[in-house]
């Protein structure tokens, strides 16, 4: 999903993201008689960008909430999240003028995780 609006500056743009994350080989690696193991979560972003003057190029900032994996193991659940900051500068190349583009992403991401026992 992507939005944006003229209450924002001109060059300003917001996005929003809903889809689905996945905390890849949590639920294979689990240790043996986890039960009810899941390792799939709905993951969202939210970020704000400029294009930049040169129409070409964009810079971009979001923070994004990237999944979570959860189960039980000998009556203690257990849950990981990961979520983080990420910043990118974006070329794009019009293929269809003011219709459709191609755009390319280089950046850089500080994904933090969290652990809980219960």
């Amino acid at each position: 999903m992507f939005a944006s609006g003229s209450a924002l500056a001109s060059g300003m743009y917001a996005a929003i993201d809903v889809g689905q994350g996945t905390i890849k080989d949590a639920c294979t690696n689990a240790p043996a008689g986890t039960t009810g193991c899941t390792d799939k979560a709905t993951a969202t972003r939210i970020g704000i960008g400029y294009k930049l003057p040169l129409e070409f190029l964009a810079v971009e900032a979001d923070y994004g909430n990237v999944g979570k994996a959860s189960g039980t193991v000998g009556g203690v659940s257990a849950e990981v999240k990961a979520s983080g900051f990420q910043v990118w500068g974006i070329a794009s190349f019009p293929v269809v003028p003011g219709a459709v583009s191609l755009f390319g992403k280089v950046g850089m991401a500080n994904i933090k995780t969290s652990n809980s026992l219960a």
